[in-house]
């Protein structure tokens, strides 16, 4: 069993003229104030329309506060729970200020009874929703704690969320075999637990870091989950682990982890634990790809 190192893995005053004039503006302005709330109150009730104008809207409204955001985000990454409060509270905002409710949007995109599904998905990816699912959906300690004390999502979300993307196991488990004697490395690591997320098989381009490790990729994102050195798989395992890289379909990864980020890159690297049972649930049958 050869060891992985990590350091090969290296981003009015309004002045008016008597009493009377006072209270008629205070009045009016009260009205007002409160007709506009009544109305904000029901637009942030709604449910954004999932097309690519609500989608530029959302952003637009993003946009002016995005250097401020990526400032704060640089000084939290590794504390999930830091990073999903975080990105809840802004992405909250920017829904309401375009009267829409993030939480509400979430649940009509699980519900998946209206919209075209090309479109909706776009809108997800476009506004954020998807990262948001894909962190509680992973079930990595933080991510759901986060997304409630920032108000972004309801609890009754979140267990939709849980809930509803617990995959089909049938007949679809790859279960790879612990490795005796495993160990994590030394190096310091940002947090550990267990895990559940849909990701990728990666395929590494000649030159990358990752030649010769068989790794997994989160969708649309910077984590690399390293299942091993090639070389100590078996070659019934690397053959399954090639047919799954060629269909380029995603899979979903359940076991324990360590997360580590070595300093001066823009990617993470989560070591699976292998002295541990780590299975991968695949797309169809295991017999399929025999």
């Amino acid at each position: 069993m050869s060891t992985i190192n990590l350091r090969e893995m290296r981003g009015p005053d309004v002045d008016m003229n008597n009493r009377l004039q006072q209270l008629c503006y205070a009045a009016v302005l009260f009205s007002t104030l409160l007709v506009g709330l009544f109305h904000a109150g029901i637009a942030s009730a709604t449910p954004a329309p999932m097309n690519m104008y609500s989608a530029n809207q959302i952003n637009a409204i993003f946009r002016p506060v995005q250097p401020q955001f990526d400032q704060e985000l640089r000084s939290v990454l590794g504390d999930q729970e830091k990073v999903a409060e975080l990105m809840g509270r802004y992405t909250k905002w920017a829904f309401e200020q375009a009267g829409y409710s993030l939480d509400e949007t979430v649940q009509e995109f699980l519900s998946g009874q209206s919209g075209n599904p090309y479109e909706k998905a776009q809108f997800a990816q476009a506004v954020g929703i998807s990262v948001i699912i894909q962190h509680v959906a992973s079930q990595i300690d933080g991510f759901e704690r986060g997304y409630l004390r920032s108000g972004a999502l309801s609890p009754e979300t979140i267990a939709i969320i849980v809930d509803g993307m617990k995959p089909d196991t049938s007949s679809r488990d790859w279960v790879l075999p612990t490795v005796d004697g495993w160990a994590y490395p030394e190096d310091a690591y940002r947090s550990e637990g267990k895990i559940r997320m849909e990701v990728s098989p990666y395929e590494p381009y000649e030159g990358d870091i990752w030649v010769g490790y068989v790794v997994l990729k989160n969708w649309g994102g910077n984590t690399y989950f390293v299942l091993g050195k090639r070389q100590d798989f078996e070659d019934q395992w690397l053959a399954l682990f090639d047919k799954l890289v060629a269909d380029d379909k995603r899979v979903v990864l359940q076991g324990e982890y360590r997360q580590y980020r070595a300093g001066g890159v823009d990617y993470t690297t989560v070591l699976v634990d292998r002295s541990k049972p780590v299975t991968l649930i695949l797309p169809r049958p295991v017999v399929s790809y025999r």
